[in-house]
């Protein structure tokens, strides 16, 4: 995710190396991988209690996150 966030920021030599389109595209599939990782993730993880909650909220957020900017 730092990386993702890193190329949210547009570096220029980045900008000049693979172009401002593939860095979107490069930073929107690495976004969605997130959610897709999480996501599997829950599927298999085995926690209870509070640890289990915590981190259904946070797939939650995440998923909101990852979703509303495809929207607009």
């Amino acid at each position: 995710m730092l990386n993702a966030l890193y190329l949210a920021s547009k570096p220029r030599w980045v900008n000049h190396l693979i172009g401002l389109q593939k860095n979107y595209i490069i930073h929107m599939a690495m976004g969605m991988g997130a959610v897709l990782f999480a996501v599997g993730h829950k599927l298999i993880s085995s926690a209870h209690g509070l640890t289990q909650v915590t981190g259904y909220t946070g797939l939650i957020i995440l998923v909101l996150i990852a979703v509303f900017p495809s929207l607009f």
